[in-house]
């Protein structure tokens, strides 16, 4: 039996295919797992919300037009619109304005202000109560009124020409009769009663004619019934429709306004999130780069070379040769007695967290020590510093 050389060329692939799978699987991770900032992760969610609440003010905009386009129809037409445009602009720029300062001092200053509430909720109210009435008008706009039914009546003119060719015809022939048959201005017994038989026949024609006529009234105010009924019925269709459409308009413009609402607040409580990230961030860069103060024992090379070399390490914070240590309490000479004097410390700042005194070096040096800088860290953030930053994101 052979052996087999594995295919060099095929090994080559497949390896090549795992390089480029493990590579595409770490850059899958690293996109899936990034991680980023509040601000950047809910910016499409915040952006879409504000223009669902645009749109929202708009429908609101042109329901409460056309209530008040109603509400003043005894105004000419020249001044109703710009009326109603004043009108409602002045709504919707106060309801907005009470709801942002509301808002406001409910995110970033943590107060109720009862003004702005109280201004919000009447015009809120506002708002609302014309954008309902304006909704029936917009059931009544897309449900116009129903076409009436016309019945179609039988004509009379039919019965009335065959009944007066008819009676035409006997009328003829009875006078061609007496015209022939009268002697002398009188007529025999045989042509008197054929005489009298045409007249008769022209009556029962007529009769005929009267009762022929008289069906087909009736007939035709049975198609004028019919008809009516069949309009009423269409009426009472469409406003059972406006009724029902009405109904769902008015509940539409309800849920509008709580929407605007809602909107409203995730916008205020995502840009207040943002603004307490940035904060963060800045305090977190501060902490890092604020320079060690004077009390800070700060490990300097030489310190690290004697411990390598097993050599004594220089003393840390230890007075050096022409500078003054103010916390020292210097000693004089006087008369060949010496008198120790307390100096009096000049401290140019305050610690805001152990509320000592010191003196600073920077123009950003805020705390007396590094340990009263990280305690003020956590205290903002509400959590513990490890050390780690989210300058990264």
């Amino acid at each position: 039996m052979k052996n087999f050389i594995k295919n060099p060329y095929s090994l080559a692939r497949k390896g090549i295919s795992s390089l480029i799978a493990s590579e595409s699987m770490e850059a899958t991770l690293d996109k899936k797992f990034k991680h980023t900032t509040f601000s950047k992760r809910f910016w499409l969610v915040n952006l879409s919300l504000m223009a669902l609440a645009f749109a929202v003010q708009i429908a609101s905009l042109i329901t409460a037009g056309l209530m008040l386009y109603h509400y003043f129809g005894n105004v000419p037409m020249l001044l109703r619109i710009p009326l109603l445009l004043v009108v409602v602009l002045v709504i919707e720029i106060i309801k907005r304005i009470a709801l942002d300062d509301v808002l406001k001092s409910a995110f970033q200053y943590r107060e109720f202000e009862h003004f702005s509430f109280a201004v919000s909720v009447v015009f809120v109210g506002i708002s609302i109560g014309i954008s309902y009435g304006g909704a029936s008008f917009v059931a009544d706009l897309m449900l116009p009124e129903p076409t009436e039914v016309e019945p179609i009546l039988k004509s009379d003119a039919s019965i009335k020409a065959d009944y007066q060719q008819q009676i035409a015809a006997i009328e003829q022939e009875r006078d061609t009769l007496r015209a022939t048959r009268l002697y002398y201005g009188k007529l025999r017994h045989e042509d008197q009663r054929s005489i009298d038989e045409h007249n008769k026949s022209i009556n029962d024609l007529i009769a005929q004619q009267r009762e022929e006529l008289r069906n087909l009234a009736a007939a035709n105010e049975g198609l004028t019934a019919e008809a009516d009924t069949a309009t009423a019925g269409l009426i009472a269709a469409v406003m059972k429709e406006r009724q029902t459409l009405r109904q769902q308009l008015e509940y539409t413009v309800l849920g509008f306004e709580t929407l605007l609402l809602l909107c409203l607040c995730f916008s205020w409580w995502y840009y207040d999130n943002c603004r307490k990230e940035r904060l963060g961030l800045e305090e977190t860069a501060a902490v890092e780069n604020e320079e060690p103060t004077a009390t800070t024992a700060v490990v300097t090379p030489a310190v690290t070379a004697a411990v390598r070399g097993g050599g004594v390490a220089p003393v840390l914070n230890q007075k050096k040769i022409g500078f003054i240590d103010y916390q020292e309490q210097p000693t004089t000479e006087k008369n060949g007695s010496r008198t120790t004097v307390e100096k009096e410390v000049k401290y140019t700042r305050k610690c805001p967290v152990c509320k000592k005194g010191f003196i600073h070096n920077s123009w950003n040096h805020t705390y007396c020590t590094e340990q009263c800088k990280i305690t003020a860290w956590e205290e903002r953030n509400g959590k513990k510093y490890t050390g780690r930053t989210s300058k990264k994101a």
